[in-house]
């Protein structure tokens, strides 16, 4: 039975004195008035993912998550990687374009339709796909997602809009010329993919777009990836059935394809890039020199993906300059054994990039100038360094294996409590496998590695040519250990 609430007003110029009648609260056991009984947790059933192929090939994928904030958006599979080789931009301009005006409503009239409706809208082309992905209310969804069909089913692409957005990204990218720290993962992509389209980034072709790319290579490069069967809406805290109808009355329209695409061949190559730094860069106060060092990794097809990704975390690092000092109190190797080290070392970090079917593991790194040819070999070791202690030290590596898997599902879970990375976990795996695989099922094959799995995919890295990136002083350069001594050092423990 529930307790009924006494209100009491207690009189002018008394805050509950005496004689005055407390209100009654009810107890932490009792409910509360008006409020509706959550159930018992035996009630409660976890989110679960469900999708639907529309008649088109379109797959519409959603989780509902409760809440009044809704995050959708629309895949295709339509990226850098996927673009004819002479005409590189393709996608950064549908990118650019995404939002703009279409044979319905400007662009100003899309902005202000995305203001009235509370709705965070971006769009993101990337080395596999385009992504256009909205957050708004849960009310308002039927609304946002007419505003995103409208712009993927009817963009005029007007020959003003495109000049436009050429300027902006010509702009951008003359203010990061001498940005190595930014470039330096598409240097690695640039050597290790060369001359083809994944190894592309705008600070090739920027300066080319305008004279290279038309209006009409725009639709063709659309009207040929954006397809039914190449498309996944994805969403999370929405109710799947009415996501689906709305798929059905948005996007029903998309044309279907059987024909399949014949996509660009991904050949790793490895190699290497000594490159002198700008007058200009050096001209700056503290300027740095940089190092980068990748081997060819897998794909996120392949279960391999599972111990390069803790291979990643062991090495760990970041930048040496942080509040509460080097990494916060992080135990990984690129921090506790080599920047801690060596004060000369401003930053030593790996990154796992990987794809649906190729991708590389690096490790990227800058020092003060003068100490390129220290950090370089530096670098190395420390990837030497962990084959050994995996075959040398068990026990010890037996703890920094536990602390990288923990490290590693404790960052999936994290993710996962944000709506817009469910959306984008569901669309991203959908277009890939084709089905969704719990964050649980992702952290059980995390905690199936072995020291012997990371050992393997360790030499199995060390077989293929290195990657190699330095950018330094004329006089760091000379002195470099060249890319011949890299790829014999790891080459020697492959035969050993």
């Amino acid at each position: 039975m529930q307790t009924p609430l006494v209100n009491v007003k207690p009189p002018k110029g008394n805050l509950g004195g005496a004689g005055v009648k407390q209100a009654r609260f009810p107890r932490l056991d009792e409910p509360w008035p008006g409020v509706p009984d959550a159930g018992s947790e035996a009630e409660l059933s976890a989110p679960v993912t469900h999708i639907t192929t529309l008649g088109n090939g379109l797959k519409v994928a959603s989780e509902d998550t409760y809440s009044q904030l809704a995050a959708f958006g629309l895949y295709v599979k339509c990226g850098t990687i996927r673009e004819p080789v002479h005409k590189p931009g393709l996608t950064l301009l549908l990118e650019r374009l995404a939002f703009k005006s279409t044979t319905t409503r400007t662009s100003a009239h899309i902005v202000q339709l995305s203001e009235n409706l509370g709705c965070s809208m971006l769009s993101v082309g990337d080395k596999e796909n385009i992504v256009y992905s909205i957050l708004t209310l849960r009310d308002n969804l039927p609304a946002a997602l007419e505003m995103v069909a409208d712009a993927v089913l009817n963009p005029v692409f007007n020959e003003e809009e495109i000049d436009e957005q050429i300027d902006a990204i010509a702009a951008e990218q003359e203010s990061l010329l001498n940005n190595y720290e930014f470039y330096m993962i598409h240097y690695l992509h640039k050597v290790a993919f060369a001359n083809q389209p994944l190894g592309k980034s705008p600070m090739d072709y920027w300066n080319t777009m305008r004279d290279n790319i038309s209006r009409e290579d725009i639709i063709e490069y659309k009207r040929k990836h954006y397809v039914g069967n190449r498309i996944v809406l994805a969403g999370a805290s929405v109710s799947h059935s009415d996501f689906v109808n709305l798929a059905e009355k948005y996007l029903g329209s998309l044309p279907s394809s059987t024909k399949p695409i014949v996509e660009n061949p991904v050949i790793y190559t490895g190699g290497y890039l000594y490159e002198p730094l700008s007058t200009e860069a050096m001209n700056k106060e503290n300027f740095k020199e940089y190092f980068g060092l990748a081997f060819k990794s897998c794909g996120w097809i392949e279960d391999d993906s599972y111990p390069l990704a803790i291979v990643s975390k062991i090495l760990g690092g970041g930048s040496s300059f942080s509040a509460g000092g080097p990494g916060k109190g992080m135990f990984s190797r690129l921090y506790v054994g080599f920047m801690n080290q060596n004060s000369h070392i401003e930053s030593a970090e790996a990154v796992l990039t990987n794809y649906e079917d190729n991708g590389i593991i690096s490790v990227l790194s800058s020092c003060q100038p003068g100490n390129l040819p220290e950090l370089a070999e530096g670098v190395c070791v420390q990837w030497m360094q962990l084959a050994y202690d995996i075959m040398n030290r068990p026990y010890e590596f037996e703890s920094e294996l536990t602390r990288a898997k923990n490290l590693l599902k404790s960052t999936i879970f994290t993710n996962l409590e944000q709506r817009s990375i469910i959306a984008d976990d569901i669309g991203r795996q959908v277009l890939v496998y084709g089905k969704r695989q719990s964050g649980e099922w992702v952290c059980n094959k995390v905690d199936s590695v072995t020291a012997e799995d990371c050992l393997r995919v360790l030499l199995r890295l060390f077989q293929h040519p290195p990657t190699v990136v330095a950018i330094g002083k004329q006089s760091s350069l000379k002195s470099m250990i060249t890319f011949e001594q890299i790829r014999n050092y790891f080459m020697r423990a492959v035969q050993r």
